[in-house]
C-alpha cells in the first residue's frame, strides 16, 4: 500500500490524486489518501468528493505507522547520506525541491508520500482515466448551463485571474506573486491575433478588479455565480476552447483537462516569484509562455 497526503486547494488535490492513480495503474500498488489534515486546515476544503474519483481514505493507524518519528528520521538520513539508505527502504518520502527524477517510482510497498507533485510527467500516460475520474457528479446549475451553451457555441477563451492570497498573504506573495495586468493584456492580444471573434469568460476571486481592468472590444462574460463552488468554475473553464491561465494549479487543471485538440493555452512565463522554485516540469511543452 502507498499512502498519499491530500492538502491544499482543489488544483493541488488533483495533482496528489493523479499521482496516486498513476502509481496504482502503472505498478499495481493499492493507494490510499490521507485526508486527516483537513480537520485543522482553514484555507481550503476537501473537494475531490465532488468528482468521480476512486479515492479511498487511509485509516488513522496507517497514517501513524507510515509517518512515525523513525520513518521521518530515516528520510532525513537518506537526504544526508543517500548511499546509506536507498529510497526503496523508506517509509516516508517528502517531495524534493528539484526537477523530477525517476527515483519517485522506485518505491517499496508501505510508503507515505507528502508533496504537491505538480507535473504531468507523473501521470500524462493515464490522461483518459483522469479526464473521466475528474468529471463532476452534479449537473450544472441553470445559470452555469446558460454559460456552457455560450461556451460551446462560441470561440470561447477562459481567463483566470487569481488575486486573493497572492496579494494579501505574505507566504503566497513570496512564493507565487500576482500575474500583472501586462500578462493579461499581452495574452488577449495574442489570442486576437490568432482567433477570429473570440468570446472571453473571466474567472477570478476578485471579479470586481477583473471588470475594471480586463478590456477588450470582443464579447466578454465575467463569471460571478459560483462563490464557494470552485468546481463549477473549473467545469466552465475546461469546456472553453482555449485558456489563458494564472500561475495557479486551479486553472492549470482546467487547461490540462480541456479536450479541444486545437486548444491554445497561454501560461505565465514566470510561475514562481521565489527564484529557488522551478517550473521546468510544471508547464507542458506545448503551452505558450508569455
Amino acid at each position: 500500500m502507498i499512502v498519499i497526503k491530500i492538502i491544499g486547494g482543489i488544483g493541488n488535490q488533483m495533482f496528489q490524486y493523479a499521482l496516486g492513480r498513476a502509481i496504482e495503474i502503472k505498478f499495481g500498488y493499492k493507494v490510499k489518501y490521507d485526508l486527516s489534515d483537513f480537520k485543522n486546515y482553514k484555507l481550503r476544503n476537501f473537494e475531490l468528493n465532488k468528482f468521480h474519483t476512486r479515492l479511498k481514505s487511509s485509516w488513522k493507524i496507517e497514517n501513524m505507522l507510515l509517518k512515525n518519528i523513525l520513518s521521518k528520521f530515516a528520510y532525513k538520513i537518506h537526504l544526508l547520506f543517500p548511499s546509506l539508505l536507498k529510497i526503496n527502504k523508506l517509509f516516508y518520502y517528502l517531495e524534493p525541491n528539484k526537477p523530477i527524477t525517476s527515483e519517485l517510482f522506485d518505491l517499496s510497498d508501505n510508503t507515505y508520500l507528502s508533496g504537491y507533485w505538480q507535473s504531468e510527467k507523473y501521470f500524462r500516460n493515464i490522461k483518459e482515466h483522469l479526464v473521466e475520474e475528474l468529471s463532476l457528479f452534479n449537473l450544472p446549475s441553470v445559470e452555469n448551463e446558460k454559460y456552457l451553451i455560450e461556451i460551446f457555441n462560441t470561440n470561447s477563451v477562459s481567463i483566470h485571474i487569481r488575486r486573493g492570497d497572492y496579494i494579501n498573504d505574505t507566504s503566497a506573495i513570496n512564493t507565487h506573486g500576482f500575474c500583472g495586468l501586462d500578462y493579461y493584456v499581452n495574452s488577449i492580444s495574442f489570442i486576437e491575433s490568432k482567433l477570429s471573434n473570440p468570446t472571453y469568460f473571466v474567472f477570478s476571486d476578485d471579479i470586481d478588479w477583473a471588470r475594471h481592468n480586463i478590456k477588450t472590444k470582443k464579447n466578454i462574460f465575467f463569471i460571478d455565480t459560483n462563490f464557494d463552488k470552485p468546481e463549477e468554475d473549473l467545469r466552465l473553464m475546461l469546456n472553453c476552447k482555449h485558456n489563458i491561465i494564472a500561475n495557479s494549479s486551479f486553472s492549470w487543471w482546467a487547461a490540462w483537462l480541456n479536450q479541444n485538440k486545437e486548444k491554445i493555452v497561454i501560461t505565465p512565463k514566470k510561475w514562481f516569484a521565489d527564484s529557488k522554485k522551478s517550473s521546468i516540469d510544471l508547464i507542458p511543452s506545448e503551452w505558450l509562455k508569455i
